[in-house]
């Protein structure tokens, strides 16, 4: 894995500064580490409001919905159960 990616940032390399190559891919780790947290932090809401609740969706229900929206419908949000 780690070879992989000294090889990709030596290709990187080429025609460029070696500071502005790190810091390119400084950017993008910390881009993916905060995407990553996002889904995490998102995910952890989501259980801990139906910890609180009890209310869910289906998936197949979310599917149903989100194919509507997907296909331009104006469709209504599924309602929640227990």
């Amino acid at each position: 894995m780690h070879q992989a990616r000294f090889r990709d940032l030596r290709c990187t390399l080429k025609g460029q500064g070696l500071k502005m190559a790190i810091m390119r891919n400084v950017r993008k780790d910390t881009a993916q580490c905060d995407e990553r947290e996002h889904y995490r932090r998102n995910a952890l809401d989501s259980w801990n409001h139906y910890q609180r609740t009890g209310l869910y969706i289906t998936a197949e229900e979310a599917d149903a919905w989100l194919a509507r929206l997907e296909a331009g419908e104006n469709a209504k949000i599924p309602e929640c159960h227990v």
